[in-house]
Parts: structure tokens; sequence; C-alpha cells
């Protein structure tokens, strides 16, 4: 009886275990389609137009810049996150793609300067100051060619705009200044650039859709079953152990005392037994004895 009630409190526990991990995974399951689906709709409601330099050897494809209010984490309030529209105090995450179609004329290295432009007492930020593009930290290949060949790349990051000086309440959608030369420090984008008039030449104008995180999405559902798998399975091996454990201790136990005792039962009728027979033949002895007396006489 007591096995099997501490085995019912074990296998209740394994499964209430289970239970709460299966809940959190379907609540992190939730919270992380709502959070894509708000991403994706402020992606579609993001749409904007930016100007391209045209005929450059480095062509920007898209950019992206989104806001997350301060506190955006906590449910309640009037907090956004992913907005297309910013005010000062903001996390800001941009990126900006672009693409080197052909090769670059030989020897030529190319800088990248970036800005993004604030409103208002909001001042604007300066991520990049003419440093060399192949050496930027936050630039990744998106097809797997090196920086400088022909390919696809980005440079992405995140930063927080200033708080606002003044009492307005106003809100804003921050433009993203792009130059790239062969030279540093100077004052033509002769390599390429978007939203600005210092390119080598004309420019013309692109849509930009928001880059899709067709990536994060599966990645991030990816780690969260993985992480559950695991947590359900630590589960069910520490309820197995705890099984064996209890086993060992309890159940073997009881089996070990019972065949002792067996074998003391059975020792005890053998010593029994040979104890009997042992004062039987005395007793036939004595008879036999007292048999022969009474013949001989």
């Amino acid at each position: 009886m007591r096995m099997g009630s501490s085995a019912m409190t074990a296998t209740s526990t394994v499964l209430c275990g289970l239970g709460l991990i299966a809940s959190m995974a379907q609540t992190e399951a939730a919270d992380s389609y709502e959070s894509n689906q708000a991403y994706a709709n402020n992606q579609a409601d993001g749409n904007h137009k930016f100007t391209v330099c045209a005929d450059s050897y480095i062509i920007v494809e898209e950019l992206s810049i989104l806001c997350d209010s301060p506190g955006q984490y906590y449910y309640g309030g009037n907090k956004y996150r992913n907005s297309n529209q910013c005010m000062g105090g903001d996390k800001v995450k941009y990126e900006v793609q672009f693409d080197i179609p052909y090769d670059l004329p030989e020897n030529v290295k190319p800088y990248l300067t970036m800005d993004v432009q604030g409103y208002g007492t909001v001042e604007s930020v300066r991520l990049y100051d003419s440093v060399p593009l192949c050496e930027i930290d936050d630039l990744w290949s998106l097809d797997g060619s090196d920086c400088g060949q022909p390919g696809q790349f980005s440079v992405g990051g995140s930063f927080y705009f200033a708080d606002q000086a003044d009492d307005y309440d106003y809100k804003f959608k921050p433009k993203v200044v792009v130059g790239l030369s062969s030279q540093q420090n100077s004052n033509s984008y002769n390599l390429g650039g978007a939203n600005t008039n210092q390119c080598d030449g004309e420019s013309f104008t692109k849509w930009s859709n928001g880059i899709a995180r067709s990536v994060s999405g599966p990645l991030h559902a990816f780690i969260v079953t993985m992480i559950v798998l695991a947590l359900g399975a630590l589960s069910v091996m520490s309820g197995l152990w705890y099984f064996n454990k209890y086993y060992r201790l309890h159940f073997e136990k009881d089996e070990d005392d019972d065949k002792q005792k067996k074998l003391n039962t059975t020792a005890s009728d053998l010593v029994a037994d040979d104890y009997i027979d042992e004062e039987d033949m005395k007793r036939i002895a004595m008879m036999g004895g007292r048999e022969r007396d009474m013949i001989d006489a």
C-alpha cells in the first residue's frame, strides 16, 4: 500500500510537471504568434518610399526602421512595439540591405556614413561616420559572399533616441540617410546611397515593403520547441529516477526481508526436524536396550 501511494504521488508529480510545461509552451507560442503578427502588421503598415543613388556600384535595396516605446514589454498603457512611428526616448531598430551587383573598381575600399534623422527637439543620430564598410561589426552577408565582392549584405542594429526637450506630444517617422564613398570623409557618395542629395549622379525612388523576418519566427519556434522537449525529457527522467530510487530503497528491501524470513524459517524447520529425529532415535535405542535386557532375563 505504501508503495502504491508513493508511486501515485510520483506519477502525479511528473504529470503535473508535464502539464505545466505544456501550458508554458502554449502560452509562449501564443505570445510569439501575437508578437510576430503585430510585427508583420506593423511592417505592412510601414510601407514607405526612399530615394536611391542611380547607376551606382552599391545599390540600397531595403530600409527598415522601427521603434519600441519605453516599457513596451509590460501589458497595459499606451505602449507600442515595432512601430514605424517614433517618439523621443524610443528604442530604434534599423536595418539596411544593399546589393553589390558587380566587382568594385580595383583597390576601392567602400566607406559608410549613416544618419537617422530626429524631429523637433529629438536629436538626429549618426550611426556610422565614414567607417570602412567591411570592418563594421554589424555587417553580415545575406548570401555568403565576402565583403567587397559581388553579393547581398545587411547592416543593422539598435540605439535609443534622446528624450525630447519640450512638452509637445508628437510622433514622427524617422528618415535614414545612407552614403557610400570610395574616399573617407568625402562629400560625394560616388559608390551609392539612399535618401541623400550627395549622390554622384541621379537618384530614383523605391518603395519599401519592410524587411521580412522570415527566419526569426521559425527560429524562435524551434528554440522554444527544443527547450520544451528538453524540459519534458528532464521531467520524465526525474520521474524514472525517483521510481528507481524508491524501488531500490523500499520494494527491493522488502523483497530481501521476505527472502531472509523464508531462509530463517526454512533453517528453523530443518533444525526442528533434526532435533525430532535425534530424540526419536534415542528413544528407539533405549527401547531396544530394554527389550534385550528383558530377553536376557
